[in-house]
This record gives C-alpha cells, structure tokens and sequence, in this order.
C-alpha cells in the first residue's frame, strides 16, 4: 500500500505539473497573439539598459497637467532626457503617417483579412511629450530633451510598417538604438526629480 501511494503522489505531481504548463503556455501564446507581450520586452530592455547607467524606467504613467492627461507606456529617464515608447506587438500590417489622423491596421486571419483602426502612436507621443514639457515647465524644469519612439515586435515576415518615419522601429533594433551616443550624453538632468513629477502627476489621477 505505501508503494502505490507514493506512485499516485509522483503521478498526482506530474499531472500538476503539465496543468501548470499548459495554463502557462496558454496565457503566454494569448499574450502574444494580442500583442501584450511586446510591453514586458520593452520594459525588460529598458531596465536593463537603464540599471547600468542609474537611469529612471517608469510604465503606464498618466502624465497630467490642466486640463490634458495621456498615459506614457514607457519612460526612460536619464541624463540625456526623456525616451517615451508606445509599443505595438500584433502580427500583421500598419499604415500610417505622422501627421494626424488613425492608423490602419490589418491582421490576417483564416476567415480573412481583419480590419482596425488604430490610435496614431506617433501623434500619441506627441501628446505625451507636450504634457511633460507643460508638467515640467509648471514645476520650473526647462529645456528637457524628449523623444519618442514607436516599437513593433509582430513576427518580421508576417509585419509590415508602412510608415516612412524615423521613430518607428522594430524590436530587435531597439538596444543597438540605446547605443547611440546621444545617450550617453550628459544634459545634467535632475534624473530623480523629473521621475518624481512624473509618478507625482500619475498619482493625482
């Protein structure tokens, strides 16, 4: 009898085990089907970029200033400026402009092709960053470097960006971005003041 039960326990093991797994696989491919996996990347990279250099990494941060609020997925902090990111991680392909106005996005789907329109990312950025600077500004913080950046991590052969902009990028090419010199260089930026007006901000929503 003790030798069945100790059978039936590694059996009972095994089969949480692979439940475990399987839920695990499940929520993973879902994540990546609906593009939410993109943002732990981008975070991952960000962080690590930005441990080595005491920089800031914020996520999801509701910048507000009046009457005007816009939520900056990604924020580097450092002593170069601001590095905003809005990240896209569907599988399929986008048209767009930086000038106002939606995106289009098309995903291909066995029932056929699947049409959406899109909020602008660049334009989103765009917000994001006049907000800070009147943020910014309003706390007596001036002339801070800003930049925004777009990345698509859908899968290379099945994506396709059609958009002849500078700040739209893909994944793969953001950490040889990073490398630029231009973040390296030094602005004297107060690094742990500009991320406390930011979470500030965040906070009073």
């Amino acid at each position: 009898m003790e030798g069945n039960t100790w059978v039936l326990w590694v059996l009972a093991l095994v089969v949480l085990t692979v439940i475990i797994f399987l839920i695990r696989f499940i929520t993973w491919r879902r994540a990546v089907q609906q593009g939410r996996h993109v943002h732990n990347k981008v975070d991952g990279i960000l962080k690590k970029y930005g441990l080595l250099r005491n920089f800031k990494v914020l996520r999801n941060v509701t910048i507000s200033y009046g009457n005007r609020s816009a939520v900056a997925e990604h924020v580097l902090i450092g002593f170069f400026g601001i590095l905003f990111l809005t990240a896209r991680g569907e599988t399929a392909d986008f048209y767009g402009e930086r000038r106002p106005g939606d995106w289009l996005m098309i995903q291909k789907k066995k029932s056929g092709d699947v049409k959406q329109k899109i909020e602008n990312p660049i334009q989103h950025n765009e917000e994001v960053m006049s907000i800070t600077r009147e943020l910014l500004g309003h706390s007596g913080v001036y002339n801070t470097p800003m930049e925004g950046l777009v990345i698509f991590s859908g899968r290379p052969k099945k994506t396709t960006i059609y958009c002849a902009d500078n700040t739209v990028k893909r994944l793969k090419d953001l950490k040889s971005y990073l490398n630029k010199a231009k973040f390296d260089k030094d602005n004297n930026l107060d690094v742990p003041k500009i991320e406390k007006i930011l979470l500030s901000s965040s906070q009073k929503n």
